[in-house]
């Protein structure tokens, strides 16, 4: 009997012990090759013994750097169109604005709601019906957390007075964020979601927005109105982001046989901080080796 209790008790005590910690990962990885061209397939030499195999190309999204977050400043805005004008005499009819704090609600009350920062001095406007193409940097009007939009408005006089109504157009428009993680293209003629906003006896269709160009024209029949036309851009996030952590590749998991290598192309050139992460867990801990190795791309 006293041996039937002994037994039970050391079966308890082995069933209430811990099992030992997940043992370390084995990794080690080196280049086929010095150097690679973009597109050409870079192979990765493994020595591994481990469950799970992560990897992380050092490009941006994909940076074992920022595995946990990434925030990006904002970065040099650039806004880039071409202009025309035909027709007519009258003068100081085109203008470009900038708000912050527009709701991008499409209607004239709301657009006298909005604070506009007149930036048409910083661009050079055509003054013909050959094109000009010009860029303005608008980045000290970039306010982290609010959206930017862009305004092309188009005012008419009565014209017995000051001369026939001049048509405008703009096309070969971008607006770009030179930021940490590159030029970020935010939009042009085809996705800035530009809406006509009309202030005053507008004739109907006489201006239009199209994916490639905005052109904004006088009335043909209610000449001697007053009328203002804008041409409004949907919001544009240029400010400081917060991007989320970036996210490494899966190679190999627990129910994949070893592995002895990995191929991954590169599109541009550049040096890479190309890292592999190995991983053993248990539900009592795991251990982690990181291994990095650098990948020249010309």
């Amino acid at each position: 009997m006293k041996n039937f209790y002994f037994l039970v008790i050391c079966l308890l005590f082995a069933a209430c012990a811990k099992d030992p910690a997940p043992e370390a990962p084995l990794l080690e990885v080196t280049l086929g090759q010095a150097e690679y061209s973009p597109g050409q397939d870079v192979k990765f030499n493994l020595k591994t013994a481990s469950g799970l195999i992560t990897f992380y190309s050092g490009e941006v999204g994909n940076d074992y750097t920022f595995k946990t977050g990434r925030i990006v400043e904002k970065g040099d805005l650039s806004l880039k169109f071409a202009s025309n004008v035909n027709n007519g005499t009258q003068q100081n009819q085109f203008s470009v604005l900038v708000s912050t704090d527009f709701k991008g609600i499409p209607t004239i009350e709301q657009v006298k709601a909005a604070t506009w920062t007149d930036v048409t001095s910083r661009v050079t406007l055509a003054t013909n019906a050959t094109f000009v193409n010009t860029s303005a940097n608008l980045t000290d009007l970039v306010v982290d957390g609010k959206p930017i939009y862009i305004a092309f408005r188009y005012t008419t006089a009565p014209q017995a007075a000051n001369g026939k109504q001049r048509t405008w157009t703009v096309n070969n428009l971008t607006l770009k964020s030179n930021t940490s993680i590159g030029l970020v293209d935010l939009g042009d003629n085809s996705n800035s979601g530009f809406q006509l906003i009309n202030e005053g006896a507008v004739d109907p269709g006489r201006s239009s927005v199209s994916t490639s160009a905005i052109i904004l024209r006088g009335n043909d029949v209610n000449t001697e109105a007053r009328t203002v036309t804008w041409a409004i851009s949907k919001g544009f996030d240029a400010g400081k982001a917060d991007k989320g952590p970036d996210k490494g590749l899966p190679v190999k998991s627990y129910l994949d046989a070893e592995i002895s290598s990995y191929t991954y192309r590169y599109s541009k050139p550049g040096t890479y901080k190309a890292t592999f992460v190995a991983a053993n867990f248990t539900i009592y801990g795991n251990k982690e080796v990181v291994k990095t190795i650098d990948v020249t791309v010309k």
